[in-house]
């Protein structure tokens, strides 16, 4: 969270060119004359007609709300129109409603909580608006021509979306008595659509990721031909030299079923089922934890394969329908760096079960490197999002794990999505 005193600093430094038009207005604050840093931007704020100044306390070093923090920046921002939001919304009855919506409008916003991150998130936009003729904000009027290739932009959905906001930005602005800006503004809109229809031709008669990657397996490149995908959506390599033969025998065996295998947009991965379509005769016995104990039984080291196929399936953003973790954790099986990210599999149940949640089909690529024992699994697609990011693994307690994948739509819209596992002891 951030302060009321940062928040006013920063917007005062950011708003510089907005001065003072009245007398020096007398302050009845109490708490800000050990700090004479505070105490001025307090009294800028205060002549400036930011807030009342006749109140007992400022409190510089609690959170802001989000109330005064829209009071503050519109008060700023149309410093020269003060009556600007109560003429664009004349329905709505209060100044806290006329500034959230206005904030709304203009896709300022991307959360209710004032965070670091959404107040950089939040000046960015209204610099991006402020130079786009106060159109709502869109990462995409950020563009310049020439960012517009094949290494800035591959994922076709994204080249989608850019282009709805960018016809309906011209939609809006045709066909009115445009200003000569607004002309100019509107030839250089143009020209990006065009551009962004070359490189979805471009993309089309040659998938982006065939560009980057040349050891792809050809029935993975007929794959990503076929269906137009564009990304490796996450790629996982696992050392397995320190498992045992018996289970690098079930783990290779069982995630080397995924190989090549298509799945359509919500299409459902059953994994034990696909374990055991054609029967289960070619997997040995080993070690398998059942409960709290280790038992000498068929197909031990097969939940190596579901972790293997798991993590990169969470990591993609794909839909999570079940999944269990071990009892038991061995972290000379499972990297540390990994922990909580562990998926058991056994007949009957536990299960893992993944839905595929993208608009395409997805690919699995899976490459066993014999001569280094390391295995690599990737999933080929194209991602329903801006931006996937991961946070973990935080240790809630000792045994008590949490990760959490954040998933940012191209509105910037974000959904954040925790992931738990508890293990009765960790090795």
């Amino acid at each position: 969270m951030v302060s009321r005193i940062k928040v006013l600093e920063v917007f005062l430094k950011y708003f510089s060119n907005i001065h003072p038009t009245k007398e020096s207005i007398e302050m009845v604050f109490e708490d800000i004359s050990d700090d004479p840093n505070v105490e001025a931007y307090v009294q800028k704020g205060c002549d400036l007609g930011l807030f009342s100044c006749s109140r007992g306390y400022f409190y510089p070093y609690r959170p802001i709300n989000q109330h005064d923090f829209l009071e503050w920046f519109f008060k700023l921002k149309y410093n020269q129109k003060p009556n600007f939001l109560q003429e664009t919304y004349p329905k709505i009855k209060t100044d806290t409603l006329r500034r959230l919506r206005e904030a709304r409008r203009l896709n300022l916003l991307t959360d209710d909580k004032i965070t670091y991150r959404l107040f950089q998130q939040f000046l960015y936009r209204n610099e991006v608006v402020e130079a786009n003729l106060n159109q709502p904000f869109s990462y995409t009027l950020t563009l310049n021509f020439d960012d517009i290739n094949l290494v800035n932009y591959h994922n076709p959905k994204e080249i989608d979306y850019i282009q709805g906001n960018l016809k309906r930005i011209v939609s809006n602005l045709e066909g009115k008595k445009n200003t000569s800006k607004e002309i100019r503004y509107l030839r250089d809109l143009k020209n990006q659509i065009q551009a962004f229809d070359d490189l979805k031709e471009t993309l089309a008669d040659n998938p982006y990721v065939l560009n980057e990657r040349s050891d792809l397996d050809p029935q993975v490149v007929q794959t990503i031909r076929a269906y137009g995908l564009q990304q490796v959506l996450y790629s996982y390599s696992y050392d397995y030299s320190k498992n045992a033969a018996y289970r690098q025998h079930n783990l290779l065996t069982g995630v080397k079923k995924m190989h090549g295998r298509i799945f359509g947009p919500g299409d459902v991965i059953d994994f034990w089922q696909i374990l055991s379509e054609k029967g289960l005769a070619e997997f040995q016995y080993g070690w398998v934890i059942a409960g709290s104990t280790e038992e000498w039984q068929f197909g031990g080291g097969i939940c190596g394969s579901s972790s293997l196929v798991f993590l990169p399936s969470w990591k993609a953003g794909l839909e999570i329908l079940e999944r269990s973790n071990h009892s038991k954790y061995f972290s000379y099986l499972y990297p540390m760096a990994d922990i909580g990210l562990d998926a058991t599999v056994y007949r009957p149940h536990p299960n893992l079960k993944i839905r595929n949640n993208t608009f395409d089909p997805i690919v699995f690529s899976v490459v066993d490197d014999k001569e280094n024992k390391t295995v690599t699994i990737e999933v080929i697609g194209n991602s329903p999002y801006k931006e996937v990011r991961i946070e973990g693994p935080i240790f809630v307690s000792r045994n008590h794990i949490k990760w959490v994948r954040y998933l940012e739509d191209f509105d910037g819209h974000v959904i954040n999505e925790p992931l738990e596992s508890y293990y009765s002891v960790i090795y």
